[in-house]
Formats: structure tokens, sequence, C-alpha cells
């Protein structure tokens, strides 16, 4: 590509030398560099193809190509496809990944290792805090990050260089955007569809979801590489924490962000935290402390501030979330102006002598050192990840929810998506049984899919409550459904593969169903690798009736169908394994 008609207030060189200074993208460096090197992560492409089934109709399904490294994925997709969607949990990388794209980039820049002409202008877009309802809003968010980096240029100049294929756009956090948001970037992105872009966004079904084809997921760290990762990080002690977190390893720390706070929090002669809700509580108590040295060490001594700091943080984070009554969506960013009011307004109810100077050093220091920031917009802060903010946002809650009625806990939380995960988190905080038997009814009683999903967050703590509810309220035919949603939540992952054709072949007749286990497990277990569908399907089904009857080498056999390409099959395992591990747990 060779750069032309660049509009006079674009300076390249100026531009990307301002990106390789800046502090979000030479701290990425530094995080990433670090992370990559001891967990090498991965995306996979997700396809979707057309299958035929026995109905004229054809039914879309997501098949999963083998994963890539992260970065080189992103650059092959946006090459081949142009626009393309990164798609993972909170805290799986996207964002760094991102940001170390335009790193990457840049530093090969400076080094001449590629030619300014040769180079695509990167564009970082942050979509939280962002509203508009046009492709006009878009090319309007477009010109704010080029003028960050004191860029001096207006939306139709913008359009020329869309137009010569001139920009790399990167938008980040789709699903932290207004659904006016997001239908203005659909309709600029087929307005421009030969100009690279890619957008992140949580799992899919967690927000707006655009209409691109083109999709990477972020791959979940195996067990192998949480093993490893953990015996670089805590030399010698690595073992020790393993073996205390056993099979709540992969469910505790799914991420690098959550694996990682694990190690910080981590010492031997303490208990391991069991739920999210401990990881997060004990991870902040740890960086109050740094917090503290921090200010300690740069001269800047709050004594006062401490004893309020946690309060402080609990309160924003809740205030940002009730302050903005929309069903979906989660609130990132506040005018700092507005968290000031927020804050001052505590400090007076405490009796705080001169709250208005004192909450102006204080949030200062929050976001200097703690765990705030200046947002993209730099009047507005927001907290470092999503995931923090819903913690505070949780502790603040926890307190409330002895006071709430059934009424206003229904009314004010359990209707909103974005309260799902400070519920979930505060219902595991809880350490009074009685009130979390309490919640746990009204949330059943409101939407079983919530009470799956709070009940899986409980961790090994949740059999105590599903035996109160079991017990106090008779629910078993609800908790025959919940048993199984809770092990799907764990399982998700091969629910959601693509089934296969195959072609029709002899398969097990119906009547070996009724099977025993000397006579018929050797012929069912070399079924349930066959190449026909229906082989395994009927295979699957003897091996569930023998799992049942708690004959552990069919439970380990059926634990290998998770894996087939079938749903049938995986749904089969699934719903036979939930029902056992969760009455092992009762």
């Amino acid at each position: 590509m060779t750069i032309r008609n660049l509009p006079a207030g674009i300076a390249p060189s100026a531009y990307l030398e301002s990106l390789r200074q800046n502090d979000r993208f030479k701290d990425c460096r530094e995080f990433y560099t670090s992370t990559q090197a001891q967990i090498p992560l991965q995306v996979q492409a997700l396809k979707q193809e057309e299958q035929k089934k026995e109905s004229p109709e054809e039914e879309k399904k997501l098949k999963r190509e083998p994963p890539v490294e992260v970065l080189a994925g992103l650059r092959k997709s946006v090459q081949e496809a142009r626009q393309v969607l990164l798609i993972g949990k909170p805290g799986s990388g996207k964002t760094t990944a991102l940001r170390q794209l335009v790193w990457q980039g840049v530093s090969a820049w400076a080094h001449g290792a590629v030619n300014e002409q040769d180079l695509p202008i990167p564009v970082f877009v942050e979509l939280r805090g962002r509203d508009g309802k046009s492709a006009k809003a878009v090319l309007e968010w477009i010109q704010d990050a080029l003028e960050m980096h004191d860029q001096d240029i207006s939306p139709d100049e913008i359009k020329q260089l869309l137009k010569q294929d001139q920009l790399l756009l990167l938008f980040d956090g789709v699903n932290e955007a207004s659904s006016e948001s997001v239908s203005a970037l659909d309709t600029f992105r087929e307005r421009y569809p030969k100009t690279p872009m890619i957008f992140t966004t949580r799992e899919l079904g967690a927000g707006q979801v655009l209409g691109i084809e083109k999709k990477l997921e972020m791959v979940p760290l195996s067990l192998e590489e949480m093993r490893s990762f953990i015996d670089k990080r805590l030399r010698g002690e690595s073992e020790k924490l393993i073996n205390a977190m056993g099979d709540r390893l992969r469910e505790l720390a799914e991420t690098p962000m959550l694996l990682n706070m694990f190690c910080e929090v981590y010492k031997p002669e303490q208990p391991i935290p069991q739920n999210r809700g401990e990881l997060f509580r004990q991870f902040a108590r740890l960086y109050d402390e740094k917090h503290k040295r921090r200010c300690q060490y740069e001269g800047i001594v709050y004594p006062d501030f401490y004893d309020f700091r946690d309060e402080v943080l609990q309160h924003l984070a809740f205030e940002m979330l009730q302050g903005q009554e929309k069903l979906e969506g989660l609130p990132l960013q506040i005018k700092r102006t507005d968290a000031e009011k927020l804050i001052e307004r505590v400090f007076h109810q405490r009796g705080v002598a001169d709250a208005p100077t004192k909450v102006k050093k204080w949030l200062d220091g929050l976001v200097r050192f703690h765990l705030l920031q200046v947002a993209s917009h730099p009047n507005r802060i927001e907290f470092h990840h999503p995931l923090f903010q819903e913690y505070y946002a949780a502790e603040a809650l926890l307190p409330k929810l002895s006071k709430l009625t059934n009424d206003q806990l229904k009314c004010h939380y359990l209707n909103y998506l974005k309260w799902t995960e400070p519920l979930a988190i505060a219902l595991a905080l809880i350490d009074k049984t009685r009130q979390a038997l309490q919640i746990m009814q009204l949330v059943l009683d409101t939407d079983l899919m919530l009470g799956a999903r709070l009940i899986y967050s409980l961790g090994k703590g949740y059999s105590l409550i599903c035996r109160g509810l079991l017990e106090t309220f008779r629910i078993s035919e609800v908790l025959e459904q919940i048993e199984q949603l809770t092990f799907l939540f764990d399982n998700s992952k091969f629910l959601h593969q693509e089934s296969a054709n195959w072609n029709d072949d002899k398969c097990i007749e119906e009547e070996s169903l009724f099977v025993n286990y000397e006579t018929d497990f050797p012929r069912l277990l070399e079924g349930l690798c066959h190449r026909d569908e229906g082989v395994r399907i009927n295979s699957a089904k003897g091996l569930s009736r023998l799992a049942k009857k708690q004959i552990p080498e069919a439970i380990t056999a059926l634990s290998t169908a998770l894996e087939d390409p079938v749903y049938e099959i995986r749904n089969i395992a699934v719903k036979t394994l939930g029902k056992l591990k969760f009455r092992a747990n009762l």
C-alpha cells in the first residue's frame, strides 16, 4: 500500500510515535509479553456451515477450527476477511491483544522493520462510554481517537482515508456499547466493507453482536497451561496450590487475568479462595496494601483516606450501575465531577472535614495508584477492568441484601442483566445460610436460568444451598433441571461445537439399551468410537444407563463423549454426568 493524498492534519510519523509513547500501549507491551512468555494465548476461528438434516430445512452451526496464536490469527483473518469479531470471556486478553497488535506495528516501524508507507494507520476506539445513532457518530469516535494523539482531522477527511484503505480500525467492547451504537457500527462497517476492522466482545449471547461472518474466539486455558503458568509463577509452591484447588482450578481461574490473581494472592499459610468473590476480596486487600505503600513512597500521605478507601470504591461502583436504568449493558465510565459529588456525599455523611478538597486529592490518588484510571475521554474515569467494578458493586450490595424486600430485590436487581455478576459474587460472600436460601428461592421463582448461574458461581458451597432448598422448599422438579443447568455452564463449550454429517450404517438396535455391564460394556465402548452417528448415539444412551448405576468404567467412557462432534451425543453425556456430579455434591 502506498500512502497518498493524506489530509493536511494527519502526520503519520508523529501519530505512530505518539502511540508508541502512550502509557496504555507501553503497559500492554510489558504485561502482554510477560503473559505470552508464560501462557501462549490462542484463538480459534468459528465458521458458520450449513448442515443438512432429515427435514428440508438447513440449520447453521458453529465449527471451531484448530487454534492459532492470537496475534497471528488476527492478522491472517483481517487480511482475508477484512472485518473480524474477536470473542472471549472477561479477562481472556481481548483488549490486550488489540493493543499489542498496535504496539507491534508501531514498534516495527520505529525500528525500521517496516516502512511508514506500508503500515496502515491503526486507530484504537474504546466503545465504552460512546453513544451514537448513525454512521456519522462512528466517524466522530474515530476523530476523537486521532485527536487524542494531536491529529487534527475532520470526518470528511476520515472518509477520504477510508476510501483509500489507509486505516486499520480496532473497536474494543461491542458488548459495552448501547444498542443504538451497535446499530451505528453495523451501518458503518457495511458502508466500508473493504476497510480492515477488528471488533471485540464478550461471549456470544452476552451482549450485542454485529453481523460479521469472520469470528475468532479466545481459547480457554487448558489444565496443562494453567499448571505450567502456576509452576513458573510459584516456584516450589505450585503443587500445593494446584492440589488445594483440585477440580476447581478450571472453574475459578479460567482466564489469564483470574489465574494471575490467584498466583498474586496465594500464601501457603492462608486458605485458598473458594469462589471468585473470595478471590477478588483477597486481591483487593493485597492491592490496598500496595496502594498505601506507593502513596507513602511518593510522599502522598492521606491518613484519613485509608479508612474510607474501600467504601469509596464500593459506593462508586454501585452508583455507576444503579444510576443508569438499562436492562442490559454495564455502565463503565463516569464523569470525574459526578464521581467527586458521589464521594463527597459519603464523606459528608461520615462527618469528614473539608470534604470537597480531600475528595479531589484522594480521587486523584486512586486514579494514580489504585484500581481507577482515566478513561478514553479525559474527563471521565473508570475501573481498570469491568470485573473489578462488578466486585466492588457486589461488596456494596452485600449488606443491603438483608434489608431489601423480595419485591425490591426482584424489581431492582434480578430483572437487570447488569446485576447478574455482582449478585453472583455477593451471594457467594454471604455468610448466613438462611439468607442465601431465601434469596435463592426468590431467584428460582423469578428466573430458572439465573438460578442456575448463581448456584454455579458458588462452587462447592452450592451443595448446602441445594440441600436446604430441597428440604425446606421441596422443589425437586426444579432441582432436577438445576442440576443439569449447573453442569451445562461448566461444559457449555462442548454443547456449542458443530455437529457433523455421518453416513448411514448398521446401528445398534434400541433393544440393546437394556444393558448389562458384563455382556454389553465392551460393545458399547467400541460403538462410542464408531464412524456412524446413530451407532454412537445409541452407545451413549447405553453407557448413560450404566453410568447411572455408578459403574466407574461407564462414567469414564461417557466423559469422552463430551468431545463428540454430534450435539445429541454431547447432550446425553452432559445431562447424565451433571446428575451424577450434583448427587455427589449432595
